[in-house]
């Protein structure tokens, strides 16, 4: 005979409010063998650890095998505060048969009690109100909302029991992203019922800094005039003033400000502080400033100041002229009359303005006598004014008007003429003048202009070198000339020494070295300054090749056809003259490094008949290197034609400046009209010719 128990356990309900569940708990007894009892026995069924007595029987129908619940118990069981439970019960029967007293256990999960409210949220703006969301599990449950941002925190409510909440995430929150657009906000929500905490749970959202004033950075700016002047004058000063400029910026809620950019009539600059050079406009100029913080945020401050117009004093017309005592026109008067105009800028009538004059006899070398206008002090403009001073009319004067203001002084310069004479002699005869007082010794003094109706001859036979004048500032027979030229001059012509082979050339006396110097015995050209590529030009049109001018015939050049006999054949490095230069099999002449050339010469050509039309030619042309080592066409670069009446010409090379490269072939050619390429009759052959690197 055997018998066994088991407990089975159901739940019925939950009680969210008392956190409670209603649970059936069953003990079932089981038989084999036709085991029975009739007779009450005693048993206990434990629940949650409250314990519950019996007395039942079993198998009262004598049935050989089966089961039936010999005791049930309906209970309340209390969960955990987070609404969990897992339920245990144990019980004991005593059989009243072999089996004796059986026992049995058991435990089931409890399906949870939901306790904590949840919150839903959704991403919003800083300082932009937004709704929080409760879920409650029960009417009667309250709630405490906080939130938490970086190291900042707050409380949205406390123990409330709405569950729709506005709430306006702080600006402030800002300051815990210096360099991002974006925060994290972390809701806590904590469920209570009554005074007892249920239990917490959070909620993250991202909020977005808005781009406001209340987070952007504030810019202002400051501009003073860094040389004083704009308090004297009213307003900043063209060509004089600085700008100084100070920006004041600061970020919000943390942010810090990286860059700096101010613009003023187009140019940036970066620096917090400084000072700009002169200020070269005039007019409204604005100065406008950006900055930028750390979040990208930009702030703009502008501000329009007045820069005066401003230009250093202007004598705009001075002419001196012999006069009478009244300033009138006297060409034997004996004094001399500035007129003139003038003009200084006012700069808002506080500008100051000062004139004078400076005076002197030509061939003196002592100080000026200087006087002051002071009838036009203050004044900032006058037109055809003039002032008067007496002058030994023997003498002529040089003469200086001065305009001053505050800031500058310009002088310009003229000469008073003696009284005008026709003819007039120096002292004891040394020297002759011609419209004018003679008061040069030595010299031949001609205030009029010179035309020569007949030939002009300098020098004669083993005579000295001569030299032609051109100056507005030079030395002149050992006196020096004051000048405020903005270009001042001093050049001459010299040429027609029986001791040196230049013919005529040009000095710079000023700068003291030659701008060229035409040698007539040798047949060149030198120059001491640097020759600008478009002084010669080269043929404008495009490039031909040589196969479409079968008119022309190559010229094969030789050692002796070279300027001055150079044979640039027998260089091989060591003639300082020609290293860069050798001829080559075809008759051409190569050059060994690359750079500016210029090429001239001169061909010569006879046994020319009447059938040549009276027309001949010659052509430069060059080739140049390929990459493959091979060479390009030939292409003529410029060329000439020369009519003759005679059986023989001489056709010149135009000069040009060509750029080559390294092993380019320059080639001469020659051109008989009627004869294409030549007769038997006709010869070509070069003068000279002559090629130089320039550059």
């Amino acid at each position: 005979m055997a018998v066994s128990i088991s407990i089975g356990i159901k739940q019925n309900s939950r009680d969210i409010a008392n956190n409670e569940s209603s649970v059936t708990v069953t003990v079932t007894a089981k038989w084999t063998y036709g085991s029975f009892n009739k007779n009450s026995k005693p048993g206990w069924l434990k629940i949650d650890g409250v314990n519950y007595p019996f007395t039942s029987s079993f198998n009262t129908g004598e049935t050989t095998s089966g089961s039936e619940v010999i005791f049930e118990k309906t209970v309340d069981v209390s969960h955990k505060s987070d609404g969990t439970k897992t339920l245990s019960c144990s019980a004991s029967y005593t059989s009243g048969v072999s089996s004796g007293t059986v026992t049995a256990s058991a435990s089931k999960t409890l399906t949870a009690i939901p306790r904590i409210s949840t919150l839903s949220a959704n991403d919003g703006t800083l300082g932009t109100s937004q709704y929080l969301t409760v879920s409650r599990q029960s009417t009667s449950f309250t709630h405490t909302i906080t939130y938490k941002c970086g190291t900042a925190s707050g409380t949205v409510v406390t123990e409330s029991s709405s569950t729709s909440i506005s709430f306006t995430p702080p600006v402030s929150l800002a300051s815990q992203s210096k360099d991002g657009l974006y925060v994290s906000v972390v809701f806590t929500i904590t469920t209570y019922n009554g005074d007892d905490p249920l239990g917490s749970t959070t909620k993250t959202i991202t909020c977005y800094i808005p781009d406001s004033s209340a987070t952007n950075p504030t810019v202002s700016l400051s501009v003073t005039d860094a040389m004083g002047y704009a308090s004297t004058y009213g307003g900043y000063v063209q060509n004089k003033s600085k700008f100084k400029i100070i920006v004041t910026a600061s970020g919000k809620e943390g942010a810090t400000i990286k860059s700096y950019e101010t613009t003023i009539d187009g140019k940036k600059y970066t620096s917090k502080e400084f000072t700009t050079d002169v200020i070269p406009n005039s007019g409204s100029i604005t100065i406008t400033t950006t900055v930028t913080d750390s979040r990208g945020r930009k702030a703009t401050a502008s501000t329009t100041v007045t820069v005066l117009s401003y230009s250093p004093p202007k004598i705009t017309k001075l002419s001196v002229y012999r006069s009478n005592s009244s300033g009138g026109t006297d060409e034997a008067g004996n004094y001399i009359t500035l007129k003139f105009s003038v003009e200084v800028s006012s700069l808002n009538n506080r500008n100051t303005a000062a004139y004078s004059y400076k005076y002197r006899k030509a061939e003196s070398t002592g100080t000026y006598t200087t006087q002051t206008i002071s009838s036009l002090n203050g004044v900032y403009k006058r037109d055809d004014a003039y002032v008067t001073f007496a002058a030994d009319k023997s003498s002529s004067f040089d003469v200086s008007l001065l305009a001053t203001d505050r800031f500058e002084t310009v002088e310009k310069s003229s000469t008073g003429q003696t009284a005008t004479k026709t003819f007039s002699i120096f002292s004891k005869g040394l020297g002759w003048a011609f419209g004018k007082v003679a008061e040069v010794r030595n010299a031949l003094d001609v205030a009029w202009n010179i035309i020569a109706r007949k030939d002009i001859y300098m020098g004669y036979y083993h005579d000295t070198e001569k030299n032609i004048f051109f100056k507005n500032n030079a030395e002149h027979t050992g006196k020096t000339y004051s000048s405020n030229s903005v270009y001042p001059h001093n050049c001459r012509v010299y040429g027609g020494s029986s001791s040196s082979p230049i013919g005529i050339g040009l000095y710079d006396t000023k700068k003291k070295r030659r701008i060229f110097a035409y040698n007539d015995h040798e047949n060149y050209v030198e120059t001491q300054v640097n020759i600008r590529q478009h002084v010669f030009q080269a043929y404008p049109g495009t490039a031909v090749p040589i196969s479409s001018l079968n008119s022309w015939v190559k010229i094969s050049l030789t050692a002796s056809s070279l300027d001055g006999g150079l044979n640039p054949s027998l260089d091989n490095g060591t003639s300082s003259l020609f290293k860069f230069f050798e001829l080559t099999t075809d008759g051409g002449i190569e050059c060994n490094r690359s750079g500016y050339v210029m090429i001239s010469g001169q061909l010569y050509l006879d046994g020319l008949t009447a059938a040549d039309s009276n027309t001949v030619g010659a052509c430069i042309s060059v080739k140049t290197l390929k990459d493959d080592g091979t060479y390009n066409s030939e292409e003529y670069l410029t060329w000439n034609y020369v009519k003759h009446a005679a059986a023989s010409a001489y056709i010149p090379i135009v000069p040009l400046v060509v750029p080559v490269t390294a092993n380019s072939r320059f080639y001469l050619l020659g051109r008989n009209a009627s004869a294409q390429k030549g007769t038997s009759s006709s010869t070509y052959k070069t003068t000279h010719l002559t090629i130089q690197y320039v550059g």
